[in-house]
């Protein structure tokens, strides 16, 4: 296969999302991320530590669908982890090619009842190191006066305490490295490196994207119920959501 025959799969931003409760697990220290300024003088940006596995303390979260009646739809993207039904999860874990996480969650209905249909969570883990990051883009800084660097430009690395080791770190066993996660514009895969058969992982140290062979999204975008996520062509980002977000207006 070809560069051509993926696209990017990311959270659809229509309607709302799931409300979750109870206790997290460590986290690390944002406040040590920040990454020049936003729209604002004192409006900081930050990025993001992204988890590489399920959380350990999913088990202990309740999910509430935001709509009324009987249950939600099948398939909600998290942005870390998927939350879906029983036939989405065995298509996942059967057609995709790919490794995941996987776990039953607690889920209640808008008026607080158990939904009919049991849920469970699920994250993607398998990551290919396949970005051709010299030529792969982002923006940085200001509109008026914001700049196109490299992903390979944008790299940070961090240091994890022991009890943020299993969920966070991707790199030399005890760190956590990723490419900026911020207004990302053309991503450039070296396809060579995709494993025939795969069709849904995580680029290697650009955990804000899926990676998703088009033929395998549109089936599974068949068997959801509603809006429960967009593909994105892998130039021009930035474009093609701004486009989206004018025409949900």
């Amino acid at each position: 296969m070809s560069h051509r025959d993926y696209v990017a799969l990311v959270p659809s931003q229509y309607g709302h999302s799931l409300r979750v409760s109870g206790p997290l697990g460590a986290r690390p220290d944002l406040n040590i991320l920040r990454n020049g300024y936003g729209i604002g003088a004192d409006a900081p940006m930050f990025e993001k530590c992204w988890k590489m596995r399920l959380s350990k303390s999913i088990e202990g979260l309740t999910f509430t669908f935001p709509r009324s009646g009987p249950g939600g739809g099948s398939f909600t993207h998290m942005e870390e982890f998927f939350v879906v039904t029983k036939d989405i999860k065995e298509f996942l874990l059967e057609r995709s090619g790919a490794e995941f996480d996987s776990f039953p969650i607690k889920t209640l209905n808008r008026d607080g009842s158990p939904t009919v249909e049991k849920y469970w969570a699920v994250k993607c883990i398998t990551r290919i190191d396949c970005i051709k990051d010299e030529m792969s883009v982002a923006f940085r800084g200001r509109h008026e006066n914001r700049k196109v660097v490299s992903l390979k430009d944008t790299a940070q690395e961090l240091e994890l305490s022991e009890e943020l080791i299993y969920e966070y770190a991707n790199y030399e066993g005890n760190r956590q490295k990723i490419y900026t996660q911020y207004q990302v514009q053309h991503v450039f895969l070296d396809s060579s490196r995709i494993r025939p058969g795969l069709k849904l992982f995580e680029p290697h140290f650009l955990p804000s994207i899926l990676i998703v062979n088009r033929n395998f999204a549109q089936e599974l975008k068949a068997l959801c119920k509603g809006d429960c996520f967009w593909t994105l062509e892998l130039t021009d980002l930035n474009g093609q959501l701004k486009k989206l977000f004018v025409e949900m207006r």
